[in-house]
C-alpha cells in the first residue's frame, strides 16, 4: 500500500451503489492459525493473513475496506488456550477458537452500499470486528455478534 501510495498511482476500489453482483468475492483476513508454544510468543506465531470469502451483498448491507485497525494489546490473552483464564468470558467475552478471525477495532470506507444508512465513500467506526480488508454486513448491526451497528465518523476526525 505504501509503494501505491508513493507512486502515486490510484488504488483500486469498488465504488458503485447498485444491485449488481459484487466485485469483491474474496479478502484477505488474520486469522488465529497456530497456537502458540513459547510462554510470550510473537504474532508471526500465532496469526496467519488467509483468504476469505465475502458474502454477496443484500438489502440493508454495505461493504467496507479496512483503512485502520487497531488490535487491543492483550490480544494474546482472549486466545483459546488450555489455562489460559483470564476472565473474559465473565466480560461478556469469547474467547478466540483456532481457526477463527481476529477481532479488533476499525475504520474503514463504505466501498458499496444496498442500504439506506451510509453511502459510498463514507467512513466508520467497527467496534469489534474481524480484521478482514473487505466486510459485508448489515448497516444497521442486526448482524453483528454483539448487535453494534458500525457508527459513521465526522469529517473532523482524521485516520
Amino acid at each position: 500500500m505504501l509503494a501505491q501510495a508513493a507512486s502515486a498511482e490510484p488504488i483500486p476500489s469498488v465504488v458503485r451503489a447498485s444491485s449488481e453482483a459484487m466485485s469483491v468475492s474474496t479478502t484477505s483476513a488474520w486469522c488465529y492459525a497456530m497456537t502458540p508454544e513459547a510462554v510470550k510468543p510473537k504474532a508471526g506465531n500465532i496469526y496467519e493473513l488467509q483468504q476469505q470469502e465475502v458474502p454477496a451483498l443484500k438489502e440493508g448491507m454495505i461493504l467496507v475496506r479496512l483503512s485502520a485497525i487497531v488490535v487491543a494489546p492483550m490480544a494474546r490473552a482472549f486466545l483459546e488456550l488450555p489455562g489460559n483464564d483470564t476472565g473474559a468470558e465473565d466480560l461478556g467475552l469469547q474467547r478466540l477458537k483456532l481457526g477463527a478471525t481476529a477481532v479488533g477495532e476499525s475504520v474503514a470506507t463504505v466501498v458499496e452500499t444496498m442500504g439506506k444508512k451510509f453511502v459510498v465513500g463514507d467512513r466508520i467506526w467497527l467496534p469489534f470486528n474481524k480484521l478482514a480488508e473487505h466486510q459485508a454486513f448489515c448497516d444497521d448491526g442486526s448482524d453483528h455478534p454483539m448487535k453494534m451497528a458500525p457508527v459513521k465518523l465526522p469529517a473532523f476526525v482524521n485516520t
